[in-house]
């Protein structure tokens, strides 16, 4: 048994969560190895730095690569799976040259090279380290533990006499790509012999790729011996434990429990309380009540007290959060939903018509066209339900392109055109979150960067992205509603679950009856009863339910293995449509039933 650097957090974390690791539990990960390296670019930019290494081959057993490094002055390897006394690491790149070795990390975290510089040149600190302390920096530490944890190994099966150097080699913020439609020059291939880690092919200019890439190599060999030490005298009691039959160790109960990855493994570990309900973890904001700097919760939990109803009131003193948590506490006990006394006057003074509007988007490490540069957001579909009087149904639109690369002008233009037509003017915007205004901010620093002169849309960017332009229905939520049923949550999933279910007149409104189903006599929220469509043969039918699954089709549709199956694309249209209508029209059911609770409407 071998412990890899994630194992190492992970036990550092909880050294329960270890054994549950290694003995195979399975985890509550929204996303599988392959989606999460197709989603965050890392796929793409491991090739884009073999590349760069023309003369580099690929050997992924680490023993094959070692006796390949020894046998050769200069020479590099790829993702080879080095192991050393009960520790292994894939390490991305290993570039020997003249006998000095260098291990390459490609991380997909983008990096601003201009910055690094500037804090060198007056400071004598990096980005990597914390500016008032100069340590490392804590957003950079796993990134660099990692690196050391590989330097770590490769010192052993080298030598302590080599000498090893360590690098990241990162997309650079201040760098433009200087290819257009890069993203499309490469192939994914799906994964091979039930591997969940599927193969990207690099159909491009090579030598173009060379001269005009965007990463940066940057060195922090400094960084990785400062923390190696430290990493290694931490490490020393899990390699005992791995070297032998691995055994589970317990560890005290604690707030961190709340989200544990290992869904079976925190039953295991809680027993009984596991089952508690409504249970202390329900709580708004739980982790901030404190005394004597220890989280309450942490107290109770020693005492066994895991009931939403064994907080202590007295403790919730807090004003920013106390309110909302003695309502969730008091509304929980009667099981009754409760609205504030100011609700119904804020929802009267709302100016008809008035538009809920939510959007789907990719933040992309891989610059999709040559004048952008790296963690661009694309802004890829809009939806819109529009009441233009009380008592009148909603009127749906919506947009979605997926043949541009870059269609951020043309989303927020046609977002313009559309608030902006006569019929439109002088409502109200509504947003659950404030990802929207953020999104729009996002188009209007881009339009400033890139150099596009739309002096209209820029003025209309500069009017809606104001903070008083849009109203933040999650907002209104945690100020003025809540339902038992949402526990301590408030995104639109929840609340609009919460209040369908329990609320059997919205069922019966005519243009919301398709959302109704039943399983096995419990109501399904309307996200559960999205139809499903099998895109190819042998393979199971699917839904988008969530924003990630929304991105997901997206980039599967623009440059995924099934890009080119005109079949399976429109399929995926079709499920973004429907998703991302839902989206605005659960918006839509909370503010109907909002009027209703204030007899408004």
């Amino acid at each position: 048994m071998y412990l890899t650097a994630y194992d190492l957090r992970l036990a550092l974390s909880c050294p329960t969560k270890l054994y549950y690791q290694k003995a195979g539990y399975a985890t509550t990960a929204e996303m599988d190895r392959y989606s999460r390296s197709f989603s965050d670019g890392s796929l793409v930019l491991q090739k884009i730095a073999q590349i760069l290494y023309p003369q580099g081959v690929a050997i992924a057993d680490g023993a094959e690569a070692l006796q390949y490094l020894k046998q050769h002055q200069s020479a590099t390897v790829f993702a080879s799976c080095f192991r050393s006394q009960h520790k292994q690491a894939v390490i991305d790149i290993v570039h020997k040259q003249d006998g000095a070795v260098q291990i390459i990390a490609t991380k997909p975290r983008s990096f601003d090279s201009k910055e690094h510089q500037e804090l060198q040149r007056t400071r004598g600190l990096t980005l990597f380290r914390n500016k008032r302390t100069g340590e490392v920096n804590g957003d950079w530490r796993h990134t660099i533990e990692e690196v050391a944890w590989q330097k770590w190994i490769l010192s052993e099966l080298l030598g302590d006499r080599t000498d090893i150097t360590c690098a990241l080699l990162l997309p650079d913020r201040h760098k433009a790509c200087g290819i257009d439609n890069l993203l499309r020059q490469f192939r994914f291939r799906p994964a091979e012999h039930g591997s969940e880690t599927a193969m990207v092919d690099f159909i491009g200019d090579a030598s173009q790729m060379q001269r005009q890439h965007f990463l940066t190599l940057v060195d922090i060999s400094a960084e990785v011996d400062e923390v190696l030490s430290p990493l290694q005298a931490k490490a020393q009691p899990f390699l005992e434990l791995v070297a032998q039959e691995l055994r589970k160790q317990t560890a005290p109960l604690g707030k961190h429990c709340r989200d544990c990855e290992f869904k079976d493994g925190f039953k295991e570990c809680w027993g009984e309380l596991a089952e508690v309900q409504p249970h202390i973890f329900d709580l708004y904001q739980m982790g901030r009540v404190a005394s004597n700097g220890e989280p309450i919760v942490n107290q109770l939990i020693r005492h066994g007290k895991v009931s939403l109803y064994d907080m202590p009131l007295e403790e919730l003193t807090d004003t920013t959060y106390s309110d909302r948590q003695l309502v969730q506490i008091e509304y929980t006990q009667k099981n009754q939903e409760w609205y504030s006394p100011q609700l119904p006057r804020l929802l009267a003074k709302f100016a008809y018509p008035l538009h809920f509007i939510d959007f789907e988007t990719a933040r992309l490490l891989i610059p999709p066209t040559a004048k952008l540069r790296p963690n661009e957001q694309v802004a890829f579909q809009w939806s819109c339900h529009t009441i233009y009087a009380p008592d009148t149904d909603p009127v749906h639109s919506d947009w979605l392109d997926t043949s541009n690369p870059f269609p951020n002008l043309d989303f927020a233009g046609s977002l313009m055109a559309h608030l902006n037509a006569p019929q439109h003017r002088g409502g109200t915007i509504f947003t659950w979150g404030t990802h929207e205004a953020s999104v729009l901010k996002d188009i209007q620093r881009q339009m400033a960067i890139y150099g596009y002169h739309q002096p209209s849309l820029k003025h209309w960017l500069e009017q809606i992205s104001r903070k008083s332009a849009l109203v933040d229905m999650d907002a209104l939520t945690r100020q003025h509603y809540f339902h038992p049923l949402m526990k301590h949550r408030t995104s639109l999933k929840w609340v609009v679950s919460a209040i369908w279910t329990t609320n059997a007149y919205l069922h019966h409104i005519p243009y919301l009856r398709e959302l109704y189903q039943e399983d096995q006599g419990q109501i399904l929220s309307p996200y559960a009863a999205l139809p499903k469509l099998q895109l190819e043969q042998h393979h199971p039918a699917i839904t988008i339910t969530d924003g990630t699954g929304a991105m997901l089709n997206y980039l599967e549709i623009m440059y995924g293995a099934t890009s080119d199956r005109p079949d399976i694309c429109q399929a995926r249209r079709q499920l973004l449509h429907q998703y991302c209508r839902m989206d605005t029209l659960a918006m839509v059911i909370v503010w109907l039933h909002w009027c209703k609770l204030g007899k408004i409407l």
